[in-house]
Formats: structure tokens, sequence, C-alpha cells
């Protein structure tokens, strides 16, 4: 599968046009992980977004004293979404649990991309707000 065809499902870039998403899948690198390495650590800085080509990731957060699994992820998914924008710190521990390749699309060049095509940032504030709201909507109902 293309790195254009990975990013298109990517739920943070749905709504944007197809030449987007090209110039996005430009700046996007491929990186090779082994089993039982890890990808992103709890606490450390976003840097940015990963779209998992192939293999499988455990996701675990530190809770108290206790290291609890929150789940696992396999090829199209993607983790990382927000620290594309915020460089916020990770929540959560991702470990690949076999041989795994992400593409990794680096936030800060993500950003120098933003400064020359503001409908990209446009389109992506929408998606966020829909997300917020879908957020919302969940906690009234609980």
């Amino acid at each position: 599968m293309s790195s254009e065809d990975l990013l298109k499902g990517v739920p943070l870039f749905a709504g944007l046009s197809e030449q987007y998403v090209e110039s996005i899948a430009k700046l996007a690198r491929a990186r090779s992980y082994s089993a039982g390495q890890t990808i992103i650590t709890q606490g450390e800085k976003g840097v940015g977004l990963y779209v998992i080509v192939s293999g499988a990731v455990q996701i675990t957060r530190q809770v108290e004293d206790a290291e609890r699994t929150l789940g696992w992820m396999g090829p199209g998914e993607v983790f990382g979404e927000l620290a594309l924008l915020t460089h916020r710190p990770r929540l959560a521990t991702v470990k690949a649990v076999k041989p795994t390749t992400c593409l990794i699309l680096v936030s800060l060049t993500f950003e120098k991309m933003l400064d020359h095509s503001p409908e990209v940032g446009k389109t992506l504030a929408i998606t966020l707000a829909h997300w917020l709201e879908e957020a919302q909507q969940r906690t009234r109902h609980v």
C-alpha cells in the first residue's frame, strides 16, 4: 500500500483533498522497529503521528505502580495524532510486538507545510471541532 493510501485512511486527514494528502505523504518517512522495541514512551514530548504499515504494537500506560495494557494496533491504524499538532507529552507507551514498520509524520515538518497551506489547517480545525463535538455528546449520554 502506498503512503498516500495509508494517509487517506487517517481520520485526521479525512477532509483533505487528494492533492494535500499527496503533499503530506511526501513529508512522511518509514521507520522499522524490532519486536520488543519501544516506539514512543509515556511522558516524553510528542513529536508526530505514526501510521502502522506492517506488524503490530501494544499500547500500555503506567498507572500508579502498575503497567496496564490499553490495546493493540495493526496495519493501517494510527497513533500520535494529537502530538502532530500539540507537542503534548505522550499519554501511553507503544511497543512493537513483532517486527513493525511505521510511516512517521514529524510535527515540525507538518507545521512548516501548514504555514504554506492554510487550507489544510482550516480543514484540520473543522475535523478536530467535529471530534470535540462527538466527545462532548458521548459524555452527555454517560
